[in-house]
């Protein structure tokens, strides 16, 4: 081949180059086209139309940053950093990236060097003019029976010209893949922030509950030692007495299973945290009753759940992928163009291996298409239009998902703050009716035993205010996961 073909050739090899890197060497646009929506409803069922307003997203922190618990910042902070799951997730992010960066690189040409040193002897069995016949040469180099070292340093190229964009389709899809697992991590943390909220929300209240009990379970202990003494007066009747009993025995079993509460709660933030129970450190726990309860009455319109759910978000870049997929499995009909041109140095006297005379130049160019494959490229085309539809359905089934958790935690959070009311109304109720019993013992109208009742049900609603509090908290938090991290 002359050097002006060999220009030639590496001219064309260059432009397919240039074209390729123009068309999807560049990193691949991630401007989401538009995706297929489900109906979407125009108002949330657990508010009425007038409380639906738009809101200014917070920030990241400023959530937990709402309650005021630096030990709270300090779980999640230590979560994010130590769960083993979030840390496997982010390693899926960092997979997923570098096989797209696999993608991108099998796309470029690729140049191959192969030095090699080779001894042989010719036959000597052949005549000369035999040989050259034979051999095709001319040259005493490699006459009959002489022995010959020859050198090659070859330069070999090789590069699929992505006439039809198949290959840049292929990237695409993967980098939307990537993008999938980028939200996964963000979906995984936001679910794991909410549930060490949730667990530390739970130990307070589950060690508030404890206290209250054991307040509970004093007072039942010194209203039974006053009804033996009214039982050995007459004043009251065995029967009475039992009521008395059970009633001590229902707190002592209740206060067990509050503290059972707080172990699960403190083995649930020990896992979350990345540490065995046994390893884990009980954080420094504010009163419940100085926890502000968050204001989350006012809620986005349900479409803004679309680009604030990271799970749907991952849902629609894969929805993206299998459609690229689909268009990828589609252009396997069509043939393949490959180039081939190859350079480099080859001699039989080392001396000369960098001369110039010495150079070896050659090109080819390949289109390989498929006659028959038995069906292959068709079955092929079906499954991934097959699997773009059942990512479809994934997607619309995320986001009827994501309505019903919200739906779910509104309903929750209105009913647990209207019995979380409703107690505190009774509580003033109770206290007022205790003040009052209180001044007529202080006259002398009514005898100690008469106030027991007013304070056992007083500390039996400042156990049920503890629990809606807490409830109110979770449900909080529940809403703040399922509208994709803010309210």
């Amino acid at each position: 081949m002359s050097l002006r073909s060999l220009f030639l050739a590496l001219s064309v090899i260059g432009l397919c180059t240039t074209q390729g890197h123009d068309l999807a060497m560049a990193k691949p646009k991630k401007t989401p086209e538009a995706m297929p929506q489900p109906d979407l409803p125009t108002q949330w069922r657990g508010i009425g139309v007038d409380d639906i307003q738009a809101t200014t997203a917070p920030s990241e922190e400023a959530w937990w940053q709402t309650f005021q618990s630096p030990a709270l910042e300090g779980l999640l902070k230590t979560a994010v950093t130590h769960n083993q799951n979030l840390l496997a997730t982010q390693a899926e992010g960092k997979r997923a990236e570098a096989y797209v960066r696999m993608i991108r690189a099998s796309r470029l040409p690729t140049v191959t060097t192969s030095p090699s040193y080779t001894v042989q002897r010719f036959s000597a069995t052949l005549g000369a003019q035999n040989f050259n016949q034979a051999s095709g040469s001319q040259g005493l180099a490699f006459a009959p029976g002489r022995t010959v070292r020859i050198y090659t340093i070859p330069l070999n190229v090789n590069y699929e010209a992505d006439i039809w964009l198949k290959n840049r389709d292929r990237q695409m899809a993967e980098a939307q893949r990537a993008d999938g697992a980028q939200w996964d991590y963000q979906a995984t943390r936001l679910s794991l922030q909410t549930d060490v909220a949730s667990a530390y929300f739970n130990l307070i209240g589950a060690e508030q509950a404890i206290r209250i009990q054991d307040e509970l379970i004093e007072e039942l202990q010194e209203n039974i030692h006053r009804q033996e003494l009214r039982e050995k007066a007459g004043l009251v009747t065995a029967d009475a007495m039992r009521v008395e009993e059970q009633l001590f025995l229902d707190a002592k079993a209740e206060r067990e299973g509050y503290v059972r509460l707080k172990e699960y709660a403190l083995n649930e933030l020990a896992y979350l945290t990345g540490k065995a129970p046994a390893q884990f450190d009980a954080p420094a726990l504010r009163p419940l009753d100085d926890i502000p309860l968050p204001d989350v009455e006012a809620l986005s319109v349900p479409s803004v759940l679309l680009t604030r759910r990271p799970d749907i978000l991952a849902e629609e870049a894969r929805l993206r992928a299998t459609k690229l997929d689909v268009q990828v499995a589609r252009k396997e009909y069509f043939p393949k163009l490959q180039l081939s041109p190859q350079s480099g140095l080859f001699t039989t006297n080392l001396g000369t291996l960098f001369n110039w005379q010495s150079r070896l130049l050659a090109f080819s160019a390949s289109l390989v298409g498929s006659l028959y494959a038995g069906g292959l490229n068709r079955a092929n085309l079906d499954l991934h239009k097959a699997e773009h539809e059942s990512q479809l359905h994934r997607y619309f089934d995320t986001i009827y998902g994501a309505f019903r958790e919200t739906e779910d935690a509104l309903a929750s959070l209105k009913t647990h703050k209207e019995t979380l009311v409703d107690y505190e109304n009774k509580l003033t109720r109770v206290t007022d009716r205790l003040a009052t019993q209180q001044a007529k013992l202080e006259a002398g109208l009514i005898v100690e035993p008469d106030l027991n009742p007013l304070r056992i049900e007083r500390l039996q609603l400042l156990q049920r205010i503890s629990q809606a509090k807490t409830d109110v908290l979770v449900d909080a938090l529940s809403l703040y996961k399922a509208v994709g991290g803010t309210y």
